[in-house]
């Protein structure tokens, strides 16, 4: 990508060769058949997508290994492959492992990722349609987005930290298109609850500066396994910013 976030090589032609991974996440009203799912193989991972047509292949799923042929475009900032040509060669393959991460970012688009310790700071766990959410692990806050072709919504919503495996992606409507990285699971499987043996309490705001002033400040401390009676804990600030707590 350029400095605006725009594909260098738009428009190039290109086949590939790589394994299906996640579901298929084509949507379409006007044009209900189509395909669009991530591809990846050692190096690296794409979108392939097309609507009105599924090749003739049936059944396809994560697992296969495919060889696909189109153009690359882009969509909102997201790569992807407008394909004119999917060969399913074979099926159970392995998935890549997830590549453990703390936040998403151009390097993690359409790659398969593991971020751990997160907490959601706001939105709604999808209970139907798709999903919005802000989570953090603590040192970074980015955007979680549910598909609703997924299995989770109207799943129970994590109590505390999670994992989350999925797959990085974009929607950046306008230039530049250097934001709206998005972290993408496709499986309720891959919300991972975090077991915690004794109680953990994070700050849930990670962007908070004070100049001298005589004023106050909400801080709210989320618990992760709390204890079933009534404990206090003792917050500290020094001169040099640095909060130790007891």
């Amino acid at each position: 990508t350029d400095s605006l976030g725009v594909l260098t090589n738009l428009g190039a032609r290109y086949r590939i060769t790589g394994v299906v991974h996640g579901i298929n996440q084509y949507r379409s009203s006007s044009t209900p058949v189509g395909v669009q799912y991530i591809v990846l193989d050692q190096s690296g991972g794409i979108t392939v997508r097309r609507a009105g047509t599924n090749f003739g292949i049936t059944g396809l799923a994560q697992g296969d290994s495919v060889i696909a042929e189109g153009v690359l475009e882009q969509f909102s900032g997201l790569a992807q492959l407008n394909i004119d040509t999917m060969i399913r060669i074979s099926t159970g393959n392995a998935l890549r492992p997830a590549q453990v991460v703390s936040n998403v970012a151009e390097s993690t688009e359409n790659r398969r990722i593991r971020i751990n310790n997160l907490y959601i700071l706001s939105g709604s766990w999808p209970t139907t349609g798709n999903g919005n959410l802000i989570v953090t692990n603590g040192t970074d806050t980015m955007q979680m987005f549910i598909l609703s072709l997924t299995n989770i919504p109207g799943t129970t919503p994590p109590a505390g930290l999670f994992d989350v495996i999925g797959y990085g992606g974009q929607y950046d409507v306008s230039s530049p298109f250097t934001s709206g990285y998005q972290l993408q699971p496709h499986f309720s499987s891959d919300i991972i609850p975090v077991s915690v043996a004794t109680p953990t309490l994070n700050f849930t705001r990670v962007d908070t500066f004070i100049q001298n002033a005589a004023t106050s400040l909400q801080m709210t401390i989320a618990i992760q396994n709390p204890r079933p009676t009534a404990q206090s804990v003792s917050i500290s600030v020094n001169a040099r910013g640095i909060v130790t707590g007891k």
